[in-house]
């Protein structure tokens, strides 16, 4: 069986660089490196690092090789992917907005994706904590800094974990919830959103504030992080566990249906109790009866 690798040779300069197939990697790899690199320098400049200086983070094993190891790692499964999965389309739009409507249609691209890749990784990383294995094997290295969490640790992950969340950025990524082909443009925004979000969940930089602020998965992913180990109840910590990276309404929705079936629970149990007790208590009234028609001469006849 034959492969073909010509497409590792071209770079459709005849179309424009922007349409070439490695752009959208490339964004990925830069954006994740900027947000990484930037939050680690303000965590270092607010004293909320481990690394007093860049000399100090650029010559440890941690701050030198988790990056490379995770882009490595991420280049190759694009290569691999790029090899057996073909393109969602012949002709990728650009996305370039020209009026207030192409507009709009690029902020519901980027929102929508942005949206669906939270909501299915919530799920997953739910499975991931619920089942033994997967929270051992898989899912226990991105949990492994419970005392020093800062930005680079949003890559400390297994390669299963990681995969992952690369895998469904992907999907998110070929076509939009509607069925059309995502934009050229959009991805890049996307790209860039969803990298920046996941850096500054896991960040102890108090600046800046963007995403944390206004949702509630990113304000609470750090809570995740080092309310929850290995071995804890998970019943008695986490912010409602904090699963959904993002948004946060997932985890709100799984809090209220539990609570809800506790509180029926609960009141089904009382009944049932009450009943019980009134059960007994008629069951000891008969007796009483019983024992008092017995022994009490007034009953007999004769």
């Amino acid at each position: 069986m034959m492969f073909d690798f010509d497409f590792l040779l071209t770079s459709d300069t005849a179309n424009g660089i922007l349409r070439a197939w490695w752009i959208d990697p490339v964004m990925a790899s830069i954006s994740f490196a900027s947000a990484v690199y930037f939050f680690s320098y303000q965590e270092m400049r607010h004293g909320t690092s481990r690394f007093r200086n860049w000399h100090e983070f650029c010559y440890s094993g941690d701050g030198r090789c988790i990056l490379l190891e995770s882009l490595s790692a991420y280049w190759i499964g694009i290569v691999l992917w790029k090899t057996f999965i073909p393109p969602p389309g012949e002709t990728i739009p650009d996305g370039i907005p020209y009026s207030l409507e192409s507009l709009l249609w690029l902020i519901a691209e980027v929102v929508s994706g942005v949206v669906l890749y939270d909501a299915y990784f919530f799920f997953i990383h739910w499975g991931m904590h619920e089942c033994k294995y997967l929270r051992i094997f898989v899912h226990r290295e991105h949990h492994g800094e419970t005392k020093y969490l800062e930005a680079r640790h949003v890559l400390h992950h297994s390669l299963l974990d990681g995969s992952a969340q690369v895998l469904i950025n992907i999907m998110v990524q070929r076509r939009t919830p509607w069925g059309d082909l995502k934009s050229r443009l959009a991805r890049a925004l996307h790209n860039i959103i969803v990298t920046w979000m996941l850096t500054e969940s896991h960040t102890s930089s108090p600046y800046p504030n963007i995403f944390r602020k206004h949702c509630t998965g990113v304000r609470n992913h750090r809570f995740h992080h080092l309310g929850i180990g290995e071995g804890e109840n998970i019943a008695e910590s986490g912010v409602n566990h904090a699963y959904q990276q993002f948004f946060g309404y997932l985890d709100s929705t799984k809090a209220w249906y539990y609570s809800k079936s506790t509180s029926t629970m609960k009141t089904e149990m009382r009944k049932k109790l009450i009943s019980i007790i009134k059960n007994c208590a008629q069951h000891i009234s008969d007796m009483d009866k019983n024992q008092e028609s017995y022994f009490n001469p007034r009953f007999y006849t004769g």
